[in-house]
């Protein structure tokens, strides 16, 4: 068989990666190996956050690499569960999943339109999705996640102004093999998960993967008796690797998959005494069995949440070799289609009835497709490694389209659709200088230039709006790192980030907010770190510092009226600056005993934002004048002070043992967050930890193995989200919440067969 591009053709040849959280570490012995030294050092992370593979060491940057080991110990499935092992990360959640966003140190999007790109970028196999909700999807047959905190312009792109996501999935192997895995939960979960991988021929590879998992509902609807909050998908995955020549490799992706969740529905957490809805209705209409509280998981609905995604990706990839050079193409193509139905109100009441003297009937609901495709082209050039001076230059083409149509009714009647398009054109490059043998110099810029467009009709009031604009950026970055010795590094970078203007496309969309999009973001990031091994490879080690600063940062506020009912507008906060310290700590603390740390102290806070709306119910003397007040000085929503994850492995296999045994602690607390943009006291979630534990056995040969698990074990109590309802409630603080899956325990079995 003709030699592989190891950076297309994956397999027994890929580094395995085993880090609970962690930018360092390796996998340790598999559990049926004998113990021996040799399983005491730790091998070093091989990762793709500079568009080509290397040591973790190598790169001047902040990288998270998670495995997918690592994934399976945890008990992590899905996106959001990554935050339990990358510090740095959080996910605010939302009742339409196309609203949630995902934060790196305490920058992130939250905004409902479909015109406004988000600050991480997520990309699964080198192509970046359209819009962010699609990252909430199931993670399966993974290799490894990346996470590249700050800045990451340079070589991902205009939207990565907080930093990258990079999702690599599994691929082909030199040999035949595959697995089937099946799960089961005391919470009515079941999972499947299948991959079949191998050679075709002596040039090729392929490998398929599918799974399918269904989960019944955490939230009682008490109107109907049924379950809220189940989740249901299938997905398929196939890869073809061919060495089409010694020099030529091709690699062909395509990934379809679809997610239907029954809800997210919110549930009550506070209600005052005095609370009527629109000030007129006592919440004892519709409240009969609810006790509001942070463990409520009862709600009385006349109209059943939902939201449908389906998505399909493809692209095709080659990389030839020219002689130690090497051209590298993706092409790529996606589509995805969201669907939401959601109860605006959250009751059972007849508020139309109500209202309308009978004439007309029901609560209030707004439904909503979301429908975006998107072609993306990068080609790059890579330099060899051996000489004075290696690079990566590469052209970016991508054109992305997002169409929505919003219904809401029948009270605060709105019905409009809308499209908006972005068309990116780009040139980048990153030169790595080697001064001498122990200091390097990198030095790196991406000069592009977008053009976005909007169209949005609202057949309620009878108008059309339209416009179009263009716009040029530049982002760079500099770094010089220097090798201590050859297995510790200590490193500086500045770097800039960019993302651009967009539309704030809601209800209430107007010309002069076609006229006028949302100006672009910009940020500077200043950051200096250290990382290597320690005892002779036994242990590694990160420790990062930053600062990073904001200008003109997209925000999305909302607003709830009794007269005017749900507004939302995107906001330009003027200024923003997020610091802190980051720390990675793994360590084989023996040959069958493994440890691993990590660490996010961070300060994320507003230094300038004049005019922000206030919270409902703030006072002047708590800084709201005139209906506004200024945020300069007060922390950045959804932002943690800090947060930090340990984890412990065991694995042992003992002479004349038939099996080998295993067992694993995963522990991530998180300090106090507020939810709320504007500051609201009120929708403050208190610090949490949570603490998974897993314990089973494994044949000898590693073709069988069986797992017993538990997730928050001790049944630790949280809310995704806080929601203050005083628009709706003649002032009084009505709080909701929605409470993820894992804010109870539940406990399952699961079993493998690998061969």
């Amino acid at each position: 068989m003709s030699s592989r591009d190891p950076k297309l053709f994956g397999g027994k040849t890929t580094l395995a990666i085993a880090v609970a959280g962690l930018a360092l570490g390796a996998n340790g012995p598999t559990l049926h190996a004998q113990p021996n030294d040799e399983s005491l050092t730790l091998e070093v992370v091989r990762v793709v956050a500079q568009k080509r593979e290397e040591s973790v060491f190598e790169v001047p940057a902040a990288v998270t690499a998670i495995s997918a080991e690592m994934l399976a110990n945890s008990g992590i499935n899905d996106f959001s569960g990554l935050t339990a092992l990358a510090p740095s990360l959080t996910v605010k959640d939302a009742e339409n999943t196309g609203n949630a966003s995902i934060n790196l140190r305490g920058i992130g999007t939250f905004a409902f339109s479909i015109g406004v790109e988000p600050s991480v970028s997520v990309i699964v196999d080198d192509v970046p999705v359209v819009q962010q909700a699609q990252a909430f999807n199931t993670l399966a047959d993974v290799e490894r996640v990346e996470v590249l905190r700050g800045p990451q312009g340079t070589l991902f792109g205009k939207n990565a102004s907080a930093g990258v996501i990079n999702i690599i999935t599994a691929g082909p192997t030199e040999e035949l093999e595959g697995f089937i895995e099946a799960s089961f939960t005391d919470d009515d979960e079941y999972r499947v998960n299948a991959a079949l991988s191998g050679p075709i021929g002596n040039s090729a590879g392929f490998r398929l993967n599918a799974y399918t998992h269904e989960r019944d509902g955490h939230i009682t609807n008490l109107t109907n008796g049924s379950d809220l909050n189940g989740d249901e998908g299938f997905g398929v995955r196939g890869k073809l690797v061919i060495d089409a020549s010694e020099a030529l490799s091709l690699q062909f992706i395509a990934d379809y998959s679809e997610r239907d969740v029954v809800g997210t529905a919110f549930t009550y957490r506070d209600i005052p005494s005095g609370a009527a809805l629109f000030g007129a209705f006592p919440t004892f209409l519709f409240t009969d069995g609810i006790t509001p509280g942070d463990d409520n998981r009862n709600t009385r609905l006349d109209y059943t949440p939902k939201s449908d995604n389906e998505q399909l990706m493809t692209s095709f990839k080659f990389s030839y070799d020219l002689g130690g050079y090497r051209l590298v193409g993706v092409t790529s193509y996606q589509d995805w289609s969201y669907v939401f139905e959601q109860d605006v109100d959250g009751t059972e009441f007849n508020i139309a009835g109500a209202f309308t003297g009978g004439a007309l009937d029901g609560g209030i609901y707004q439904i909503g497709p979301f429908d975006a495709d998107q072609i993306t082209q990068e080609l790059r050039l890579e330099s060899p490694t051996d000489g004075n001076m290696d690079y990566v230059v590469g052209l970016w083409y991508s054109d992305a389209n997002t169409e929505r149509v919003f219904n809401r009714l029948p009270l605060f009647v709105a019905d409009w659709e809308a499209a908006s398009g972005n068309t990116n054109m780009a040139a980048f490059g990153q030169l790595n200088f080697h001064l001498s043998d122990r200091l390097d110099l990198t030095a790196g810029g991406r000069f592009g230039r977008e053009e976005i467009d909007v169209y949005f009709q609202d057949f309620a009031a009878g108008t059309v709006y339209d416009s179009d604009d263009s716009e040029s950026y530049a982002v760079g970055k500099l770094a010089l790192q220097y090798a201590i010795r050859d297995d510790m590094f200590t490193y500086a970078s500045i770097s800039t980030g960019y993302k651009g203007q967009g539309y704030d496309i809601s209800s209430g969309f107007d010309q002069s907010r076609a006229d006028n999009p949302v100006g672009s973001e910009d940020a500077v990031s200043y950051e200096v770190g250290l990382k290597g091994s320690l005892l002779d490879g036994r242990a590694q080690f990160s420790v990062v510092a930053f600062l990073t600063d904001y200008e003109d940062f997209q925000a999305q506020s909302s607003k709830i009226d009794v007269n005017e009912g749900l507004t939302v507008k995107l906001n330009k906060v003027g200024e923003l600056r997020t610091k802190g310290i980051e720390a990675d700590f793994a360590a084989q603390l023996s040959s069958s005993l493994r440890f691993d740390a990590g660490l996010a102290l961070i300060d994320a806070e507003i230094t300038e934002f004049p005019g922000a709306n206030c919270y409902p119910g703030q006072t002047e003397q708590q800084g709201c004048v005139g209906g506004a007040q200024n945020l300069a000085g007060k922390p950045l929503a959804n932002s943690p002070d800090f947060k930090y994850n340990l984890g412990l492995t065991w694995q042992s296999a003992p002479a004349g043992w038939p099996v080998a045994a295993f067992a694993n602690g995963n522990y991530s607390y998180q300090d106090d967050v507020n939810f709320s943009l504007l500051g609201n006291p009120r929708t403050v979630q208190d610090g949490y930890g949570i603490a998974n534990f897993s314990a089973g056995i494994e044949d000898l040969n590693g073709r069988y193995r069986l797992t017993l698990f538990v997730n928050n074990a001790f049944d630790e109590e949280y809310a995704s989200f806080i929601a203050d309802n005083s628009g709706f409630y003649g002032g009084v603080p009505v709080l909701t919440q929605l409470l993820p899956r894992n804010a109870e325990r539940y406990m399952g079995v699961k079993a493998r067969f690998s061969f």
